[in-house]
């Protein structure tokens, strides 16, 4: 997939970037192309090989359209995953948080808020949680064009919907 200057791109589990340049960059003595990204959650700048910004999941950001589809994905009851162990559950999480897919992100988020639920997420659920939602409201906020926390009151109110819960999971450390 080829990319132009100043385009919107999504680097997986980093968020919204912009490219800001494509060079040409001497590698073991053969020149090769690369896209400099900015990613706007924080400024740091990543570059990506050209030939493996697929490999990597570099992908556009969704169409404006693609918002109500991925708020349709949040809203409807999640599927039982097949492993009931939170380091089996982890592993097809992060597989799915890899391929770069918002749809898939949104699949990770739902499930996982339902687990919450009904028992306590490991620290790194947790983070796999946390992680997955700000990689869904950064991309809404950013294709919408509206503020972080419309974009958040937006997935609060879809996933509400395919819980049957309008609260927050509880991220908080159970006191010793």
């Amino acid at each position: 997939m080829d990319f132009r200057r100043g385009e919107s791109v999504v680097y997986p589990n980093q968020g919204v970037g912009v490219i800001e340049d494509i060079m040409e960059l001497p590698i073991s003595g053969e020149a090769r192309m690369f896209y400099r990204l900015r990613l706007l959650a924080n400024n740091s700048k990543v570059m990506v090989p050209q030939e493996k910004s697929a490999d990597v999941g570099l992908r556009r950001v969704i169409q404006r359209d693609e918002v109500a589809q991925l708020l349709s994905i949040l809203r409807t009851k999640s599927k039982s995953s097949n492993n009931n162990n939170w380091k089996g559950r982890f592993k097809e999480n992060s597989d799915r948080m890899r391929g770069g897919s918002i749809f898939d992100v949104a699949e990770v988020l739902k499930d996982l808020v339902k687990v919450s639920k009904t028992k306590e997420l490991s620290y790194r659920e947790r983070s796999m949680m946390d992680r997955a939602r700000f990689m869904i409201v950064s991309e809404i906020a950013h294709v919408k064009r509206v503020p972080n926390d419309r974009a958040q009151h937006m997935v609060d109110e879809a996933l509400a919907v395919s819980t049957k819960a309008g609260k927050e999971p509880s991220t908080k450390k159970k006191a010793s």
